[in-house]
């Protein structure tokens, strides 16, 4: 469970790092409609991937009780920051990735603590380092949904749009 955690996060991550190369070669080829079409494919394996990843870590949580809702809570508040981003940008605001818990130090968030987790035989309670994870990212992702509102709110404000 905590190994398919790691792997997929990986792989997620090499994806995005060969996506932003593609990017510049795209741009400087003259290839950018094809390269959108890629990005928007990946932007949707994101999508289905990072709640996949949080609720399995809910469900590989021994002993806390609140680690299943902690995680469902936790993949609806992700999937809504990048829903409240694609909002503000149907609106004609500029895209915006900010914190405190996008999707980069969401995932950095569940990896730390996956590799931690190698280490729970030292502590006397299993699924700690998980369970606090599950914490951090449920909090850190509502800070994150209700900043973005926030500044949509405000950028349409200064535009006269209410």
């Amino acid at each position: 469970g905590k190994a398919a955690f790691q792997v997929s996060e990986l792989a997620l991550q090499a994806v995005d790092l060969l996506l932003e190369r593609a990017g510049v070669d795209a741009r400087r080829l003259g290839r950018r409609r094809r390269f959108q079409r890629l990005q928007a494919v990946v932007e949707r394996l994101h999508r289905i991937a990072d709640p996949l990843l949080i609720v399995a870590c809910g469900f590989a949580v021994p002993g806390f009780e609140s680690a299943q809702w902690l995680a469902w809570l936790g993949a609806l508040l992700a999937v809504m920051t990048a829903y409240v981003r694609v909002l503000g940008v149907s609106l004609g605001l500029p895209t915006d990735f900010r914190g405190p818990l996008a999707k980069q130090q969401r995932m950095a968030v569940l990896t730390g603590a996956c590799l931690l987790s190698a280490f729970d035989p030292l502590w006397q309670q299993p699924g700690l380092i998980l369970w606090i994870s599950l914490i951090i990212i449920a909090v850190g992702s509502g800070l994150t949904v209700v900043r973005r509102l926030v500044g949509a709110y405000l950028r349409l404000q200064r535009r006269g749009i209410e």
